[in-house]
């Protein structure tokens, strides 16, 4: 992976984040009785998308070949926008998360076809069907006031691209995102915005652990590039 790919990675997450952001300051994914909602702030989109992109694909490329660039570059996008939305409105869409499944498991069908990768599939397809399975069961012990069910459709995306690269990528990103949903949390109880039972999104954890993690593996190749 030289320089210039690395480059042109940066350029076009900064144009996709570009992109995303127009289409969600549309607000087309709210519902009739969410129009009232304050709507958030969406600069940090393509800042994201610039830095997360290439880190991600190029993770991706250094462990499945383009293949799984791409796929990882695609998913990262859409992941950055499901934080969006769950940000606005505390909701993940069927509409975003199904495809991102279906995605992720035709995505992953190909990179082991190209990639002869047998045990890493297997891999990435119990911990998908795990974790989901995982935030279902915390999603009915919480009766609702837990975790949502978009979390739990979100989880086996996760556990897919997440399981591919390793076991300790799957434990690792879900225990930040449980770090980091408990600290903010706390956060919402001190700064007194929130009780006890207030409910927050947690999608945004979800995701922003699952690409922390995925970014970690393309820092170093990236760096070495500088």
């Amino acid at each position: 992976m030289t320089t210039a790919y690395v480059v042109v990675l940066a350029v076009a997450g900064l144009v996709a984040g570009v992109l995303l952001r127009a289409r969600l300051a549309t607000l087309d994914h709210r519902y009739d009785d969410e129009e009232g909602t304050r709507t958030l702030g969406l600069a940090w989109v393509p800042v994201v998308c610039a830095l997360v992109v290439p880190l991600v694909a190029v993770g991706g490329w250094r462990l499945g070949g383009w293949t799984l660039l791409v796929l990882q570059a695609v998913v990262a996008l859409v992941l950055v926008a499901l934080a969006a939305v769950d940000l606005d409105v505390h909701r993940l869409p069927d509409r975003m998360t199904l495809p991102l499944l279906a995605t992720a498991v035709v995505g992953l069908a190909v990179v082991v076809a190209v990639t002869a990768d047998t045990s890493g599939g297997v891999r990435a397809l119990i911990a998908g069907v795990g974790l989901g399975a995982v935030y279902l069961v915390l999603a009915v012990l919480g009766g609702g006031s837990g975790m949502g069910l978009g979390d739990v459709k979100l989880a086996p995306s996760l556990g897919l691209v997440l399981g591919f690269h390793s076991w300790s990528h799957v434990v690792v990103a879900t225990a930040l995102a449980f770090v980091t949903g408990t600290l903010w949390g706390v956060w919402l109880l001190v700064s007194k915005r929130g009780g006890m039972r207030s409910a927050f999104a947690f999608g945004p954890h979800m995701i922003g652990a699952a690409l922390v993690v995925l970014a970690m593996s393309g820092i170093g190749p990236v760096l070495d590039q500088l």
